[in-house]
C-alpha cells in the first residue's frame, strides 16, 4: 500500500511556520485529508475529502493546537464524486474563526496569471509515518510537514505518462507534477495530501496558491499527480465566500459622511472619537506618500489579504506607485513601532467607474509589493453579502483631522482615533443631501448624527466602516468616501492640474484686492487662505482660517499672482491680530467672518488697492467672480496652485440653495447671512484653501465684494453642490466696527 506522506528522494522537513497555510482535515479525530486556509473562515480542500461524510464529525487542526469545528461544506457544483472530474475542490466554513499566528495564516492566491509548462511547483503534506494510532488526538498533533519541488508538466506530456485511459479524467482546470529526473522514484503527492496547497513562487511572494491536489498513480510516486487549478475557479470560491464575483470588480457599498452642521467644539481627536488601544482595529493601515526619507499620512485603506488593501479611489490622483508606502500594525503616524509592517505597493487599481468627485464607484484595491504577515495586530476584513444592505452600529477609524474647521492644517491626529456611530435610513440621507439627482445614490450609505459633533475628517477617507462581529471577524460594510466641508478638507500634497476647478489664471493686476494669509512655522510660510484688503492696515478674511490655529504667527502677501515665485508687485506685511466673529464656533457656521489688522500699511498701487463693501443688508444676484491659489483638485487629495486662478459664476437664489444643501427654508447649514455660487452642473468651484478669498460683482463703478468663501463639499466642484459664501451686506456694521485705522 501507498505510503500516507509525501514520497520522492527530495522532500524536505519543514516546521508549521514556514508553512502555515495548511490545516489537518478529520474525520472522527483520524487524519483524512489536508485543507489550505483562505481566510479566517473558509479553507479550500478537495471535493473527494468530505463525500458523504456527516457533517458533525469533521475536525480541523491548524497550527500546533488551533481546533476548529465545521459549520458547513460547500462543494464545487459540477465535482462528481463517482468520476472525479477537473472541479474536485470543496470549501469548509469554520464555526469558528481561526486566530491567525506565525503558524496559522491565509495562502496569497495566482490571480489568473498563466504558468509555464517549464515552470517548477512546490508540493506540501504531513508527514504522516510520525503520528501513531494512538496520537491520534488533536492535541497530540505533530505538524511536521514536508515539502517537495516538482516539475510542472505540459498538458500533452501528462497525457503520455497517464496513457489513453487515465487521461481522459483529465480537464483543462488540472495541472500535472512529476519529477522524472528522480533515480529511485518520482516525488509526488500521496494519500493524506489532498486538499494541501500546490505552490508556485512569484516576485511578490514565494508561496502562493496554484492548485489542490486531487488524485495520483499508485503506488505514490510511479507517475504524475494531477491537481486542480485554483484560478479558473476564483469566481465561484469568492461567490460562495463573499458572495461576490470580484474581490478586485466588485461594488462594495461606498460610505458617505455628513458634516457636523451644529456647533461643535473642536478636539484634539477625530471628531467626537477616542483613541484606539492595540489591536482594536487590526485591518486598518496607514497610506502614505513617501518622498526621500520621510512619509505623509494620505488616506486610510483596509487589509483585504496578504496581498491587498482596500480603500477610496479618490485617495489617489495617479496611478503611479513609486511615491505610496502602506503601513499595518501601527496606532501612531509619527512615529514607527516594532509591530508595524510597511509595505511597497506593486499596483493600484481604481473603479474604472470612478471618473474623479463624489462618485459611488469611490473604490480601489492595492496590491502591495510583498505580503502582511498576519499577527494579532494586523488582520484581514471580511467582506459582506453581495447587494446586502447594512443595518446597525459601525466603527470607523482613522488618523484624519481632528479639526471640525474647513482648514485641515496640522491638525491630523498622530494616534489613530475610532468612533462608533449609527447608519442613517437611505431615505433620510438622501433628503438631507438634497434629494435624488445629487451626489448621493443607492451606492451610498450614511452614517449618523445628523445633529453634529462626530464625524470622520480629513485624512480618514479610504478607511473602512466596519460591524465587529466577534472571534475576530470584521465584516467590511462600508469605505469611508466624502463628506461636507467644513470636516472634511483634504491633506497638504502637491499634484493635479494647475487651475481652480474650472478656472483660469489671472493676470498681474486683475485682482488688486486679492492677498495671500500664510501661517509662518519657524523660517517657512504656508498659504492656508485668501483675503481682500479693507484698507491700508485691514484685511477681510474668513473666521476658520485662524480658528483651529490662534496662537500661531502670520503674515499677508499682497500684489502677488505666482504664490511661490518673488514678484517685484509683491508686499509682505506681518500680522498685528486677528478679530473673528464672537459667534463664530468653527463649524459651517454663518459667522465665518474675521479681520486682519496688519503690523505696518499697504503701499496702494495698480497691483494693491482695496475693495469696496455693499449696502447694508442688501442681496446680491446675477455674476460674481472669485480668486484663488486653493485646491485645483476633484479629488479628495488637494492639489494646491501656484498661479492665481479666477473664474465667474452665477449666483444661486438661497431657498433653492438650501434644498440642494438639504435643509428647508431658515433651516440646516445655509441661512439668510450667506450666498450661494453656482453652477450646479459640476466642474466649477472653489476648494480647499480658497476660503476667506471674496466673491466680487462691479457695482456702481467699483469692484465690491458680497461674499467671503466659507465651506463648500469634498471633492470640489461636484454636481449638485454649490460654494456657501458668508454673505458681507449682513456684516458691514461689524467690519466697520472692527477695521478702523
Amino acid at each position: 500500500s501507498p505510503e500516507n506522506r509525501i514520497v520522492g528522494n527530495v522532500r524536505v522537513d519543514v516546521s508549521q511556520a514556514d508553512l502555515p497555510y495548511i490545516c489537518s482535515v478529520r474525520y472522527q479525530t483520524v487524519h483524512r485529508c489536508s485543507a489550505t486556509i483562505l481566510n479566517p473562515n473558509w479553507l479550500l480542500t478537495s471535493g473527494h475529502c468530505t463525500t458523504e461524510l456527516p457533517i458533525d464529525a469533521i475536525s480541523i487542526v491548524c497550527g500546533i493546537r488551533m481546533y476548529r469545528t465545521v459549520l458547513e461544506v460547500v462543494p464545487h457544483p459540477d465535482f462528481d464524486a463517482a468520476r472525479w472530474t477537473g472541479h474536485d475542490l470543496a470549501l469548509l466554513r469554520m464555526r469558528k474563526a481561526l486566530n491567525f499566528t506565525s503558524n496559522v495564516q491565509p495562502i496569497p492566491l495566482v490571480d489568473g496569471a498563466e504558468v509555464l509548462s517549464d515552470g517548477k511547483a512546490t508540493i506540501v503534506g504531513y508527514d504522516l509515518s510520525r503520528l501513531g494510532v494512538e496520537d491520534s488526538s488533536p492535541f497530540a498533533w505533530n505538524p511536521m510537514l514536508q515539502m517537495a519541488d516538482v516539475p510542472i508538466l505540459s498538458s500533452c506530456e501528462c497525457q503520455q505518462r497517464l496513457g489513453p485511459v487515465l487521461s481522459t479524467y483529465l480537464a483543462d482546470v488540472n495541472i500535472c507534477t512529476d519529477n522524472v529526473q528522480s533515480t529511485i522514484g518520482g516525488t509526488s503527492t500521496c494519500v493524506g495530501d489532498s486538499g494541501a496547497p500546490v505552490m508556485i513562487a512569484t516576485e511578490l511572494q514565494p508561496y502562493n496558491l496554484l492548485a489542490i491536489p486531487s488524485w495520483t498513480l499508485a503506488p505514490c510516486g510511479t507517475g504524475p499527480s494531477v491537481h486542480v487549478r485554483v484560478a479558473p475557479h476564483l469566481d465561484w470560491i469568492l461567490a460562495i465566500i463573499a458572495k461576490m464575483k470580484s474581490i478586485t470588480l466588485g461594488v462594495l457599498w461606498a460610505i458617505s459622511f455628513t458634516a457636523a452642521i451644529s456647533a461643535a467644539t473642536p478636539e484634539r481627536r477625530i471628531l467626537g472619537g477616542t483613541d484606539a488601544f492595540t489591536g482594536e482595529l487590526p485591518y486598518q493601515v496607514s497610506i502614505q506618500r513617501a518622498f526621500l526619507t520621510a512619509r505623509t499620512h494620505v488616506c486610510g485603506g483596509t487589509i483585504l489579504n496578504p496581498l491587498h488593501v482596500l480603500t477610496a479611489a479618490s485617495c489617489f490622483w495617479t496611478d503611479s506607485t513609486s511615491r505610496f508606502e502602506i503601513v499595518a500594525g501601527n496606532l501612531r503616524i509619527d512615529r514607527p513601532s516594532d509591530t508595524q509592517q510597511v509595505l511597497g505597493v506593486f499596483w493600484i487599481r481604481m473603479h474604472p467607474g470612478y471618473t474623479g468627485g463624489t462618485s459611488s464607484f469611490d473604490v480601489a484595491v492595492i496590491r502591495t509589493s510583498s505580503a502582511f504577515f498576519f499577527t494579532d495586530l494586523i488582520r484581514p476584513v471580511t467582506l459582506p453579502a453581495y447587494d446586502e444592505l447594512p443595518v446597525g452600529l459601525v466603527r470607523v477609524g482613522g488618523w484624519g483631522s481632528t479639526s471640525n474647521s474647513i482648514l485641515p492644517g496640522n491638525n491630523f491626529s498622530n494616534v489613530l482615533q475610532k468612533i462608533n456611530v449609527l447608519i442613517v435610513p437611505w431615505n433620510e440621507c438622501l433628503s438631507v443631501l438634497g434629494g435624488p439627482g445629487g451626489p448621493f445614490d443607492e451606492r451610498n450609505i450614511c452614517t449618523g448624527p445628523l445633529s453634529g459633533g462626530i464625524s470622520t475628517c480629513t485624512g480618514d477617507a479610504g478607511g473602512g466602516a466596519i460591524q465587529h462581529l466577534g472571534n475576530d471577524v470584521f465584516l467590511q460594510v462600508g469605505i469611508i468616501t466624502w463628506n461636507v466641508l467644513p470636516c472634511v478638507s483634504g491633506s497638504d500634497d502637491k499634484g493635479g492640474q494647475q487651475r481652480i476647478i474650472g478656472g483660469v489664471r489671472a493676470l498681474p493686476g486683475e485682482f488688486p484686492a486679492m492677498v495671500s494669509i500664510q501661517r509662518l512655522i519657524l523660517i517657512s510660510a504656508n498659504h492656508v487662505c485668501g483675503g481682500t484688503v479693507l484698507n491700508q492696515f485691514h484685511v477681510l478674511t474668513a473666521a476658520q482660517c485662524f480658528f483651529s490655529n490662534q496662537n500661531s504667527r502670520y503674515r499677508v502677501q499682497a500684489g502677488k499672482v505666482l504664490l511661490n515665485s518673488f514678484e517685484p508687485s509683491e508686499q509682505t506685511i506681518n500680522v498685528l491680530r486677528f478679530t473673528m466673529h464672537p459667534q463664530y464656533d468653527g463649524s459651517a457656521s454663518p459667522f465665518d467672518i474675521a479681520t486682519v489688522r496688519l503690523a505696518s500699511p499697504f503701499g496702494y498701487n495698480q497691483y494693491i488697492t482695496p475693495i469696496n463693501l455693499p449696502p447694508i443688508d442688501s442681496i446680491p444676484d446675477g455674476i460674481v467672480k472669485f480668486a484663488g491659489w486653493g485646491s485645483t483638485s476633484n479629488g479628495l487629495l488637494p492639489s494646491m496652485s501656484d498661479q492665481l486662478q479666477m473664474f465667474q459664476v452665477g449666483l444661486v437664489p438661497n431657498d433653492q440653495c438650501q434644498i440642494m444643501m438639504g435643509g428647508s427654508i431658515g433651516i440646516g447649514p445655509v441661512t439668510d447671512r450667506n450666498v450661494c455660487l453656482g453652477p450646479a452642473t459640476g466642474g466649477i468651484g472653489a476648494c480647499t484653501g480658497d476660503a476667506g478669498g471674496a466673491a466680487i460683482q462691479f457695482i456702481n463703478g467699483f469692484d465690491t465684494i458680497v461674499g467671503i468663501i466659507s465651506w463648500q463639499v469634498s471633492p470640489c466642484g461636484q454636481p449638485g453642490i454649490p460654494t456657501i459664501t458668508t454673505r458681507v451686506s449682513a456684516f458691514i456694521e461689524w467690519i466697520n466696527l472692527n477695521s478702523q485705522i
